[in-house]
């Protein structure tokens, strides 16, 4: 999939790989405080196991070091979510905007319905357990396996009413090839049962940037460029 190198200023065209460089969001999905002071007992009691046999100094090691691969293993589980003027970056997985269908913010009890019961196995997922809310968006590459992605977000409102004119940006910009996209994810359902779909997809491809209703504050790879 290629794209002219002449479209002019504003969105860049995607490079397959490549991020943009005008970041619009950014989220850093961590672990919740309650998971570090956990950690922190759970290190500790070993330290006193080790250091009352062994003596302070081995227990203050023993503490340091498995502490630091607490530490190491939280803030490398914390995905980073990004949209910038190429692409929907979730992790280490990249899609472009120009293929980024409709938008949904889900609350706790709908990210578990479509985890859950409603999942489908094809689906892209980046979710974190400490996260009860997420966001779905639709991918609108025919050549992509994946009908949508489920990302875990403390700011689903926010990511959506950002990622929607971003996406419509770039559409302008690069028109997708084929026609109109076409829509292989259940986002219908999530647009009548939550009333707040951003940007639903019109006949010419565009898509439509507002939002409606909804609440805010609600974190693999993509195939070919993840």
């Amino acid at each position: 999939m290629s794209d002219a190198d002449d479209a002019g200023p504003g969105p860049q065209p995607c490079v397959e790989g490549v991020d943009g460089t005008l970041v619009a969001y950014r989220e850093r999905v961590h672990a919740p405080w309650w998971m570090w002071l956990v950690t922190v007992l759970l290190t500790s009691s070993l330290g006193i196991a080790y250091g009352f046999p062994l003596g302070a100094g081995w227990g203050l090691l023993v503490f340091l070091g498995a502490q630091g691969l607490a530490a190491w293993w939280l803030l490398g589980s914390a995905p980073l979510l990004v949209v910038d003027d190429r692409v929907l970056r979730a992790g280490r997985a990249r899609l472009p905007l120009r293929y980024v269908g409709r938008i949904a913010p889900l609350d706790a009890e709908q990210t578990r319905q479509v985890r859950g019961p409603r999942a489908d196995p094809a689906a892209y997922l980046c979710l974190r357990g400490w996260v009860a809310r997420s966001v779905l968006v639709e991918v609108d590459d025919p050549d992509d396996p994946h009908p949508y992605w489920l990302l875990s977000t403390r700011h689903g409102r926010r990511l959506a009413t950002t990622l929607a004119p971003a996406r419509d940006a770039a559409r302008e910009a690069v028109p997708p090839s084929g026609g109109p996209p076409t829509s292989r994810a259940d986002v219908a359902g999530w647009e009548g049962e939550t009333s707040r779909t951003i940007g639903t997809s019109t006949s010419d491809g565009t898509g439509a940037a507002g939002a409606t209703g909804g609440g805010d504050d609600t974190d693999g790879d993509r195939t070919g460029t993840a």
